[in-house]
């Protein structure tokens, strides 16, 4: 039996470690948000890309802009299990189409950090914003922790 109370009293059931790197995250949701809102024509060649023009671009830049906004917040705010997988789902869908974007005979700016770029190439920009993802997620995925009791 004190094995149990010994284990338990190793797990920490609020480890600020972790909320604090999803905090962050939602900070880097929230700077993502405000830069595509602040210049949304940095979207234009990936809406077109994929064949989006019109009212249906602004609208989609909207929905994308407050898809951003709100994961931020949630991370920010509420920091939970729910937040982080909220993130972790939609970076999943953003890296989807990155890839889709990267193998392309010639891939269009995607616009991922609105009009900061890293790199002059357009593929080399997808691939690290996947790359950039997956890190996020492998992040993401630490926060959950462990939560079985160990006997």
């Amino acid at each position: 039996m004190s094995g149990i109370v010994e284990a338990d009293a190793r797990q920490s059931p609020r480890m600020p470690g972790r909320s604090i790197l999803r905090s962050v995250i939602g900070a880097l949701f929230l700077a993502s948000a405000a830069l595509k809102a602040w210049q949304p024509a940095s979207l234009i060649p990936a809406m077109e890309y994929v064949g989006v023009t019109g009212a249906l671009r602004s609208l989609s830049v909207g929905t994308i802009v407050g898809i951003e906004a709100a994961v931020g917040w949630g991370l920010l705010g509420f920091g939970g299990t729910f937040s982080a997988w909220v993130a972790v789902s939609v970076l999943g869908g953003f890296s989807v189409v990155l890839l889709c974007f990267a193998a392309s005979s010639r891939p269009p700016a995607c616009g991922c950090l609105g009009v900061v770029r890293v790199f002059e190439s357009n593929r080399a920009e997808a691939l690290f914003g996947v790359g950039r993802n997956f890190v996020i997620i492998g992040a993401l995925f630490w926060t959950f922790g462990s939560h079985a009791k160990r006997r």
